[in-house]
């Protein structure tokens, strides 16, 4: 960072926020290629950018608000690339998303953390939520108080999802650092080590988190093979317990089967004994039903192992694949 970037603190996020990140702006910084009919992906490319997908964000009029590059920058990380700027390219975009006022399903903590680890180093995290859209937070800062405020918005797919698309995880969230083309322009070196710090900061937290709830599952699944044990227990000493009961009270029923009851109290103590015979074959099959009902869960059991097993070899794989990468 230079002596110049080192002597004033921005007042904006990184380098000036005081817009918010969905309006169109115009920048007075110099643009850098001033070439006729250059592109804004070979601007991009020029400043070390990757272009990868082209989105274009409507509001629920169909009017086209913004549009974002997502794009691999210099450090090989991914980031969202808010067209801020006047232009005059017509970009084909992979994605068209409609902006919604219905947020996505995403837990609080996970958002204020994310858009807390982006706080002045980057505009903002765009985060990809599996297969339903995107959520966009943006920092800015107030004027009047220098107070940094947050803004949501969220937006779902015009049309199905597609292979290649924007959204590429797998069932997860996953949340990147959003930056300004203006910006870019102004300094580049500046967003490019925003962009840097906020990642790894993001995927640290994302992997501190998931490493809390692999945790939190090899404690249920402790807990599980404790109450399997237990149920499996409790099952024997009631079968054991029944079966003996049975045959005291058949050894009685025997009795009365071959000595038939003459008097009444004879009579209730046969109906006594035949009763709860009943009781204990009926006890039986509650026994069996409810051992059913633990092997029925054998298949999820299967998948969860199989699953392990898949992705433990996968990874596993995939990691000696990175080692030989200087052989593509």
């Amino acid at each position: 960072m230079s002596t110049m970037n080192r002597i004033k603190k921005p007042k904006t996020p990184r380098i000036q926020r005081k817009k918010d990140l969905f309006v169109q702006t115009e920048t007075t910084a110099p643009v850098v290629n001033t070439v006729i009919d250059t592109t804004i992906e070979k601007e991009l490319i020029k400043h070390g950018y990757v272009p990868i997908n082209t989105i274009s964000i409507q509001n629920d009029k169909k009017v086209q608000i913004d549009r974002y590059i997502k794009a691999l920058n210099k450090m090989g990380q991914k980031v969202y690339i808010l067209l801020d700027v006047d232009n005059q390219d017509n970009l084909d975009a992979d994605l068209t998303l409609v902006e919604t006022k219905k947020g996505h399903l995403l837990p609080y903590s996970f958002k204020s953390t994310a858009i807390g680890i982006a706080s002045m180093d980057v505009s903002g995290v765009a985060i990809e939520c599996d297969k339903k859209g995107l959520c966009v937070l943006a920092n800015t800062i107030q004027d009047c108080d220098d107070h940094l405020t947050t803004h949501e918005s969220n937006f779902t797919f015009l049309e199905p999802n597609q292979v290649n698309t924007v959204v590429e995880n797998e069932g997860c969230y996953l949340s990147y650092p959003v930056v300004k083309l203006s910006e870019i322009r102004i300094n580049n070196q500046l967003v490019l080590e925003g962009t840097n710090i906020v990642t790894k900061k993001l995927r640290c937290t994302d992997y501190q988190n998931a490493l809390n709830d692999l945790n939190q599952v090899e404690a249920d699944i402790k807990e599980l093979t404790d109450s399997f044990v237990d149920f499996k227990n409790v099952i024997q000493a009631n079968v054991s317990q029944i079966k003996t009961t049975i045959k005291e009270l058949e050894e009685y029923n025997q009795y009365y089967m071959d000595h038939p009851p003459c008097e009444d109290c004879d009579y209730k103590k046969y109906s006594l004994i035949k009763h709860n015979l009943m009781l204990r074959h009926d006890y039986n099959i509650y026994i069996l039903c409810g051992m059913k009902r633990i092997i029925e869960q054998k298949s999820n059991l299967d998948y969860m192992i199989q699953n392990l097993h898949d992705l433990t070899d996968f990874f596993d794989k995939q990691l000696c694949s990175l080692d030989m990468a200087d052989q593509m």
